[in-house]
């Protein structure tokens, strides 16, 4: 089954952000509005922390590749 539109722009988002892009630049980046951003951080608590904690490993702490790597396990699980 092929992914959703929002299953595929959050991952794009999650790769722009461990990239170094700002909120602005990977909303651009992955075909999404920041309004689109700011619904799923409002409805998908597990893609907000993602991001939250990609934006503060660029800020210098540690992030994991598994925050972006997860996000993609998730996306095959719900489309099962």
């Amino acid at each position: 089954m092929a992914e959703s539109s929002s299953t595929v722009g959050k991952r794009a988002i999650l790769q722009s952000l461990a990239a170094g892009l700002t909120v602005e630049k990977a909303c651009q980046s992955a075909g999404k509005s920041l309004k689109s951003y700011e619904y799923y951080r409002r409805t998908d608590k597990d893609f907000a922390a993602k991001a939250d904690r990609i934006r503060q490993g660029v800020r210098g702490e540690f992030v994991a590749d598994s925050d972006v790597r997860s996000e993609e396990h998730t996306s095959e699980l719900q489309s099962h």
